[in-house]
């Protein structure tokens, strides 16, 4: 029982963690916050989910423009 209740707080927190961190990103950069309700937006956290690992970079400004941009025209 012990267990899980600190399994819950870790898990509170670590929500809370990338929550300011998407807030501070958009904030910062003064991106509109309605981005927040963007399904790509949610898409990015689940795929971060996902992998569950750190040490991803973030896309250079040559593969936005270059390689992913590319990708994604015809959405």
């Amino acid at each position: 029982m012990k267990k899980l209740k600190i399994i819950v707080a870790l898990t509170k927190t670590l929500r809370k963690k990338i929550r300011e961190a998407i807030s501070k990103f958009i904030i910062h950069e003064r991106l509109p916050m309605r981005l927040s309700q963007f399904p790509w937006m949610h898409n990015l956290i689940n795929a971060a989910v996902e992998i569950g690992t750190t040490g991803i970079k973030f896309p250079t400004p040559y593969e936005f423009f270059d390689v992913y941009l590319n990708l994604n025209i015809n959405l």
